[in-house]
């Protein structure tokens, strides 16, 4: 990766996804890049499938401490969340609501690291209940797909 951003950014690149995490050292390439290319991703597929929820929300929150500051990084998987992806396996509802709500949590400037309420905004959005449903584990993810298409429709 420090081989090919040099070109990317000659080329006029303005930000590089993903950063997988097998071969990439984030926080290393970060330091390098702050300030010349945004960095995108990293948040390791394998957790995402096969992570818990606490384990997602503390790798969440490292990143937004240790990588939101100065911006210039956008909270990403490494790469596909579909089942063709490195992780070898779908990622679940339940792993990637944890992962929006942590962004929520942890990720706002002022505060990064810290939690923080969600705004009444994020409550009322046409999504919540989506999201709300997408949470709970046992909920197939076709239902997720409805209540996401109907949330669309009524607009």
């Amino acid at each position: 990766m420090q081989q090919i951003l040099p070109i990317l950014y000659d080329l006029g690149f303005n930000a590089v996804h993903p950063v997988e995490p097998e071969y990439n050292d984030i926080f290393e390439v970060r330091e390098c890049w702050r300030g010349r290319l945004a960095i995108v991703g990293n948040l390791p597929t394998a957790l995402l499938a096969r992570g818990s929820v606490e384990r997602i929300e503390e790798r969440v929150r490292e990143y937004c401490v240790r990588l939101a500051p100065g911006g210039g990084y956008v909270m990403s998987s490494s790469g596909k969340i579909t089942p063709e992806g490195p992780s070898g396996g779908d990622i679940l509802p339940p792993n990637l609501v944890a992962t929006s709500r942590a962004v929520h949590k942890y990720g706002r400037y002022g505060s990064l690291g810290q939690e923080t309420r969600s705004p009444e905004r994020m409550r009322n959005h046409p999504l919540a209940e989506a999201m709300e449903a997408a949470s709970q584990p046992s909920l197939p993810p076709r239902q997720l797909q409805i209540a996401h298409d109907s949330k669309r429709e009524t607009k």
